[in-house]
């Protein structure tokens, strides 16, 4: 599941991927990985994101949960 929070807030920063990464020293790749949910960010790494758009991780990551330096998605709610 691509997370759309952080292609919004890349896109109204004017950011590309490879800024971002060299951002949060990661690679560019990695980031993009992250962006299109196919990685699942560390604590650390997410914190950096969140700080390099200016954002709390809660505004980053809404879909997200953390537990110790685990990122884990929050389970669907059925209707």
């Amino acid at each position: 599941m691509k997370r759309e929070k952080l292609i919004t807030l890349r896109k109204k920063s004017n950011l590309t991927q490879v800024q971002v990464a060299d951002m949060v020293a990661i690679n560019r790749s990695h980031y993009g990985f992250i962006e299109n949910g196919e990685r699942n960010p560390s604590f650390e790494v997410a914190h950096k994101i969140s700080d390099a758009f200016g954002v709390t991780i809660e505004e980053a990551f809404p879909e997200e949960i953390f537990f110790g330096n685990r990122c884990y998605i929050k389970k669907q709610e059925s209707a």
